[in-house]
C-alpha cells in the first residue's frame, strides 16, 4: 500500500522534514525542480508561477533549464510582494543567472513546447478567479495549440483532496508529485486533468509523517490471493451464504455466487425463492441451494442456512418486499458471521439506518453512489465531490466497512481510515458488475481474510480482472460474466509463490 496524504497531512510532513530530519525546504525545492526539469528535452519553455513555494519549485526548475542551454521565459502570476521566503530566493537565484531576466505579468502570445505549472500547490481550497484564471484559461489554449504542460504537485485549480475543479484548472500532459501522490489527481474529475502522474523522490519520506496518513491506495503487491494450502479440502477454504434473488429473479444471485466459488471459497450455498432453483442448478451446478416459496417455514431454513456459512452474501436481486424485508430482518438480528450487504439489502436498510447500529457481527455495505445517496439523504452530486469524507463518515456513525463505489472505488472504515482503488476500467459500467464484486468479497472472507481487507483486496481484484476483461473483449462489449472468467487469469504466478506445504 502506498501513502497518499491529504494536504494538511503534507503540509505537515514538509515542515516536521525540515525542523527534525534537518533537510531544509530549499532543499527539498531543488529536488523536485530537477524531476521537472527532466519532463524537458528542449525548446522554449514558459514557467507559469504563483506567489507560493510551488511557484519556488517552478522558478528553481526554469533556472535548471536555463543552466542546461534552453530558453525559458518566467510569468509570475501575483504580487512579488506575497511571494514566500523561499521562492522569492529561487527569484534571485534566476535573476543572478540572467543578469536580470524580466518577470512576465501575465501569460504572453508567444508559442512555447513546454508550459511549467506551479501557479497553486496543494493547498487551494477556493475557486480560481481574476488573473488565475485568465492564466490558467491561456494555458490551457496553449496546450489545445500543440504545448506539453507539466505541473507540479497538482493541476493549478485542482482541489488536491477532493479532485474537484475549483471554477477552472489546467490541463496537464504531466504530474509531477512531490513525494507522494495527492488524492486529487487519483479522483474524478481532478485524474483527467493530471495527465500521467510521476512520483519523484524529493527527500520527504514515510518517516516525516508522525503517524500514517488516513488514504492508502492499493498496489498489485498488495492484493494477493490468500495461500492455499496443499493438504487441505473444501472445508479448509470457507462457506459463502449468497441470500439473493427474489421470485423469478436469479441473475444477480447467480453472478455472486458464482464470483465467490471463482475466487477460491470451498463452498456456497444460494438461499433464494423456489422460482430459481431449476437455473440455479442448470447455471451454476456447483452451488448447494435452498430455497422458499413464501414466508411460512422460513425462518428455520433461514437460520439453518446461517450457521452453516462462514459468512453471508445478502441483497443482490432479493427484493423489497414483504418476505425480502423479513428475510433482511432476520438476518440482521441473528447472524453471527460477518455481512456483506449489497443491492436491495441497502434499499431496505435506507428505510431506517439505525438497524447498522445494533448488528452484533462485522458488516460491509456496498452502495452505489445512488444507494449512498438513499442512505444518507445527500444529493449524488454531494457525494461526488467527497467520496472520501461521504464512505468515511457512514462507516464511522455506524461502524461499518463502507465499499462507496463509482469509477474511483473508496473504502472506509469504522476507525476513519480509506483506501483508494486505482484498478478497473469503463467497461465495468454493465449490470451486475456490483454483484460480482459482493461474491469476491465474501469469497476473500470465508478464506479467512479480515473482513476490511477483504473489502478492498475484493475492490483491487475485481479491478484487476475488469482489466483482463476490458483488454480481451473491449470495454463497450464486456460483460460482468466476463470478469468472473478474468478472475482465472489474474496474479496466479505470484499466488504460487505463496502456496503453503
Amino acid at each position: 500500500m502506498r501513502y497518499i496524504p491529504t494536504s494538511y497531512e503534507m503540509k505537515k510532513a514538509d515542515e516536521r522534514t525540515s525542523s527534525k530530519m534537518h533537510v531544509r525546504s530549499i532543499v527539498l525545492m531543488e529536488r523536485a525542480a530537477l524531476a521537472v526539469a527532466e519532463e524537458i528535452s528542449g525548446g522554449r519553455v514558459l514557467v507559469a508561477a504563483g506567489t507560493g513555494n510551488n511557484g519556488g519549485d517552478a522558478f528553481a526548475a526554469g533556472r535548471i533549464l536555463i543552466e542546461r542551454g534552453i530558453e525559458v521565459d518566467f510569468c509570475l502570476i501575483g504580487e512579488r510582494k506575497k511571494c514566500s521566503q523561499t521562492e522569492e530566493e529561487q527569484i534571485f537565484a534566476v535573476e543572478a543567472l540572467t543578469d536580470g531576466v524580466e518577470l512576465l505579468e501575465s501569460i504572453p502570445e508567444n508559442d512555447y513546447d513546454y508550459i511549467i505549472d506551479g501557479i497553486f500547490g496543494v493547498s487551494l481550497n477556493r475557486d480560481v478567479a481574476g488573473r488565475f484564471a485568465q492564466a490558467i484559461e491561456s494555458i490551457n489554449e496553449k496546450h489545445r495549440n500543440g504545448a506539453k504542460v507539466i505541473s507540479i504537485d497538482i493541476p493549478s485549480g485542482i482541489n488536491a483532496d477532493t479532485g474537484m475543479v475549483c471554477g477552472v484548472a489546467v490541463e496537464a500532459d504531466v504530474t509531477v508529485a512531490c513525494a507522494y501522490e495527492k488524492p486529487g489527481t487519483l479522483l474524478f474529475p481532478g485524474t483527467e486533468y493530471a495527465g500521467r502522474v510521476k512520483v519523484a523522490s524529493i527527500g520527504i519520506t514515510d518517516r516525516s509523517f508522525d503517524t500514517a496518513p488516513g488514504i492508502m491506495a492499493p498496489e498489485p503487491c498488495d492484493a494477493l490471493l490468500p495461500a492455499r494450502k496443499k493438504n487441505s479440502n473444501k472445508g479448509t477454504y470457507g462457506k459463502v451464504l449468497v441470500i439473493a434473488g427474489s421470485e423469478n429473479i436469479c441473475g444477480a444471485a447467480l453472478l455472486a455466487a458464482r464470483a465467490a466459488l471463482c475466487l477460491g471459497c470451498g463452498m456456497v450455498r444460494v438461499f433464494t425463492h423456489e422460482n430459481n432453483r431449476t437455473a440455479i442448478q442448470i447455471g451454476l451446478p456447483e452451488a448447494l441451494i435452498t430455497t422458499y416459496s413464501s414466508e411460512t417455514g422460513i425462518n428455520s431454513k433461514l437460520r439453518e442456512s446461517l450457521g452453516w456459512c462462514t459468512c453471508a452474501v445478502v441483497g443482490p436481486g432479493l427484493g423489497t418486499g414483504e418476505i425480502s424485508e423479513h428475510i433482511l430482518r432476520l438476518v440482521l438480528k441473528e447472524a453471527a458471521v460477518p455481512l456483506i450487504l449489497d443491492a436491495d439489502a441497502l434499499n431496505l436498510i435506507a428505510e431506517d439506518c439505525s438497524v447498522l447500529d445494533e448488528l452484533s457481527v462485522d458488516a460491509v455495505i456496498t452502495p452505489h453512489v445512488g444507494e449512498m445517496s438513499r442512505l444518507t439523504g445527500l444529493g449524488i452530486k454531494e457525494i461526488k465531490a467527497d467520496p472520501i469524507g461521504t464512505a468515511r463518515d457512514f462507516s464511522m456513525a455506524h461502524g461499518v466497512v463502507t465499499v462507496l463505489k463509482d469509477a474511483r472505488t473508496v473504502t472506509a472504515f469504522p476507525a476513519g481510515k480509506a483506501v483508494i482503488n486505482t484498478s478497473g476500467n469503463s467497461g465495468m459500467a454493465t449490470a451486475g458488475s456490483g454483484d460480482v464484486l459482493a461474491g469476491m468479497i465474501g469469497s476473500l472472507t470465508a478464506q479467512g481474510v479480515g473482513l476490511g481487507d477483504a473489502a478492498w483486496r475484493g475492490v483491487y481484484l475485481h479491478g484487476a480482472a475488469g482489466d483482463i476483461a476490458s483488454e480481451k473483449f473491449g470495454a463497450h462489449t464486456m460483460l460482468s460474466g466476463d470478469i468472473i472468467s478474468s478472475i482465472s487469469a489474474f496474479g496466479w504466478e505470484e499466488n504460487r509463490k505463496n502456496e503453503k506445504i
